[in-house]
């Protein structure tokens, strides 16, 4: 079993600055709740915490407390990394022979030059509503703010103006002036972590999966196995 995770989002896993993901929910799935971590908390709200997610046919889709692996996507092989944090090429060359990740008997091979395979851990299960994602929850989910390319994020930046010389004010000197950043209005950023999720989102999803109040998802909070 695998979670897929976008690779531009793999080194914000590993860096611990990913620790949510959302799925849209499949027709026909339902949900167990059981153990005694039947609610979480979320924004001051109490909402049911399951503890695993089941396609129609009964098969379960994702448990808590269960590890995945990690793909980019669903055609290409689990990722590996190295303890620095350094991603397995698909297919590598070592001590003059050539190995692949799609091949489970190359496997070893890559474990003994220290790549091993990123794993997670499921830690919560939610559902909510796509739209109700918050500023903290878009974070988690790897994504910051886009910066000004302006003024790089601080809002304003400083230049050189001229004010009339205290001596004799018929000449201008230059002074060092603040000025509010003219191209995000003195905001820093150009979209808040919740529109760069939401652009993100909808450029990978179906048309009917883009973002909108219809669209109901699968919260799943996880921790990396170490």
């Amino acid at each position: 079993m695998s979670i897929i995770v976008r690779r531009e989002l793999i080194a914000a896993v590993l860096r611990g600055e990913k620790t949510q993901h959302r799925v849209p929910v499949k027709s026909g799935e339902y949900t167990w709740i059981c153990g005694v971590s039947g609610v979480v908390n979320v924004d001051g709200h109490m909402l049911p915490a399951y503890s695993s997610v089941c396609a129609e046919d009964g098969h379960a889709r994702y448990v808590r407390g269960t590890t995945y692996a990690v793909q980019e996507h669903q055609s290409k092989p689990a990722i590996w990394v190295s303890a620095d944090g350094t991603i397995a090429p698909e297919d590598r060359v070592f001590d003059g022979g050539l190995y692949s990740l799609r091949n489970r008997r190359d496997h070893y091979v890559y474990r003994t030059h220290g790549y091993t395979p990123l794993r997670v851990r499921i830690t919560a299960i939610r559902r909510e509503h796509l739209v109700d994602i918050s500023e903290a929850d878009a974070r988690a989910e790897g994504y910051e703010a886009e910066c000004c390319p302006q003024c790089g994020g601080y809002g304003w930046f400083v230049g050189i103006g001229k004010e009339p010389d205290p001596r004799d004010p018929s000449i201008p000197v230059p002074v060092q002036i603040q000025e509010e950043c003219s191209v995000c209005a003195g905001h820093g950023w150009m979209a808040t972590p919740r529109e760069v999720f939401r652009t993100a989102w909808d450029a990978h999803h179906r048309k009917d999966q883009q973002w909108g109040d219809a669209v109901d998802v699968w919260v799943l909070t996880f921790e990396i196995v170490r």
